[in-house]
């Protein structure tokens, strides 16, 4: 019952019509030296944490790395990243729980005394710490878009102090 959404159907036509054009092989090529790239980047910085394997040949990645910055709050560094960078990014568990529960409780086992998910009661029970940081990548995504976030991450990662001031809880 209802109306049809028109318009949807006819966007995502344009869309498929698109990614056809450009070619799907060619996109996801581009992706993954994107995210290579990032990785990295981001692993010479040792107060980078990237959850999941970081080997994109034995675990191939969807144009997405979640992370932290060690000794930070994941929401803190995501609110900095738009604040002072204009970088928008996903944290806290990106509506995937228990995989999220799981990433953190392999990484940060001997933190965590407990976690509650009841999914029949929608109660969710997740430490403010508990939680990671998504940078995502599109088609849209250059390079220089990648060197930027890296730099980013590197000036947080230098001066948390200061950006720790900055907020309040």
């Amino acid at each position: 019952a209802g109306t049809p959404n028109i318009l949807g159907a006819i966007t995502l036509g344009s869309a498929v019509h698109i990614l056809d054009s450009i070619g799907m092989d060619l996109i996801l090529e581009k992706d993954i030296n994107l995210v290579n790239y990032a990785m990295n980047q981001m692993l010479i910085n040792k107060d980078i944490y990237i959850y999941g394997d970081n080997d994109t040949s034995i675990c191939p990645r969807a144009g997405t790395i979640s992370f932290n910055i060690k000794g930070m709050d994941h929401g803190l560094v995501a609110a900095i990243l738009n604040d002072y960078y204009n970088i928008a990014v996903r944290n806290e568990c990106f509506c995937a729980h228990p995989y999220v529960e799981k990433m953190l409780h392999d990484s940060h086992a001997k933190e965590i005394d407990s976690l509650e998910c009841q999914d029949n009661n929608l109660l969710w029970t997740v430490e403010p710490w508990m939680g990671m940081i998504r940078a995502s990548f599109g088609l849209y995504t250059k390079k220089e878009d990648i060197e930027f976030l890296i730099s980013s991450l590197q000036e947080i990662s230098n001066d948390k102090e200061k950006f720790k001031k900055e907020y309040s809880v």
